[in-house]
């Protein structure tokens, strides 16, 4: 009788199904962070570093804070500069002034993401020109991208003088002097030391499916069909209500979308009839950024005087969290000299009028 029971206990575990195996488990994915937008004292450092090679007439270095397809508008000269042979050239002669002193006198800074900040400031140079001591205020806005190694550079740059004297002293933010001894250029031993330096860690790369040339021109199109339709509150609103703006006509930078209303509606009082552009670069920096740069033309009638207007008109526009594309920084400046030659025409606001259809022929009554 044991022998049955001890045969039976055998037989029923070997025939007892296996316990399930524990299932394998996966190694944790790593987090990915998300890239964090520069702090507003890390984008000062990068734009500041700008001044000090400027003022030690360092061509290569400042060439080197800029992307090389960078579009530029410049203070002295009509034509957009968008080559970095072009900008060399501009460069050059803005540094053969010998600016012995900068001072910021007032400076806004936007960080829009991760991947972009824009500089907005009012800066006083002293030079010397033909010997003799000279100062120039003029409004400058820098639009910087970080880059896919981690550097930020310039990708677009409006500088412009004054249209009128300020009606104040003007603050002092941070002042620039030439440094004691030359600052390191591109090409010299400390740059490249400091290029073999480990780099930061590398950006995102820029986002895939960013808006067409096509939809961004379509959108900045639509502030001078405001102008004409006299229409300021449906203008401001293509704004960011902190925007912040450099205007073709105050010295004064708007920052609030009351200034905004008030510089608006007193550029719609001038009876704009017609808009043209001449000249238009855009650039599409990301998914979510865009940037159009415009040479225009506005027929006018302010006080009832005919009258015709160039400007200069860089728009820095973002979409929002709710899929809302805005303006968040533009800065219109007045031409510093005459184009050369004739300007093309790239759009007209309003178009020609389209001939009418020939009216139909009345048909003839039946008697």
């Amino acid at each position: 009788m044991r022998k049955f029971v001890l045969l039976s206990a055998v037989c029923l575990a070997a025939c007892a199904p296996e316990a399930p195996k524990p299932a394998a488990t996966e190694a944790p994915k790593p987090v990915v962070e998300a890239p964090k937008p520069p702090t507003e004292a890390e984008a000062i450092a990068v734009a500041n570093k700008l001044h000090p090679l400027m003022l030690a007439r360092d061509v290569p270095g400042v060439l080197g804070l800029y992307a090389d397809d960078a579009v530029l508008v410049d203070m002295g000269a009509p034509e957009l500069v968008t080559t970095k042979a072009a900008n060399e050239a501009a460069t050059k002669s803005i540094l053969e002034t010998n600016v012995s002193k900068l001072t910021i006198n007032e400076r806004h800074v936007q960080v829009i993401d991760a991947d972009t900040f824009v500089i907005t400031q009012i800066a006083t140079a002293e030079a010397k020109v033909g010997g003799k001591p000279a100062e120039a205020t003029a409004r400058g806005t820098n639009i910087y991208q970080k880059q896919a190694d981690g550097k930020w550079l310039i990708v677009n740059e409006h500088i412009s003088a004054m249209p009128a004297k300020p009606k104040a002293a003007l603050p002092v933010v941070e002042s620039f002097s030439p440094p004691a001894a030359p600052a390191a250029s591109a090409s010299s031993p400390a740059a490249a030391a400091a290029a073999a330096a480990p780099a930061p860690a590398a950006a995102a790369a820029p986002v895939a499916g960013g808006i067409s040339e096509a939809d961004a021109a379509a959108f900045v199109d639509k502030l001078p069909l405001g102008l004409i339709a006299k229409d300021a509150t449906g203008m401001v609103a293509l704004y960011t209500d902190d925007a912040v703006l450099v205007d073709f006509a105050s010295p004064d930078l708007i920052t609030s979308k009351a200034a905004n209303l008030a510089a608006i509606t007193e550029l719609v009082g001038a009876d704009i009839s017609k808009a043209t552009v001449h000249e238009r670069k855009v650039q599409v920096l990301d998914a979510n950024d865009f940037i159009v740069t415009e040479i225009v033309s506005m027929e006018m009638k302010p006080g009832g005087k005919a009258t015709t207007a160039m400007a200069r008109v860089t728009d820095l526009v973002h979409k929002g969290a709710d899929g809302k594309w805005l303006i968040v920084n533009e800065h219109m400046s007045g031409m510093p000299v005459a184009p050369k030659g004739k300007l093309p025409v790239v759009v007209s606001y309003p178009a020609a009028p389209a001939a009418s259809p020939a009216a139909p022929a009345t048909p003839a009554t039946p008697k």
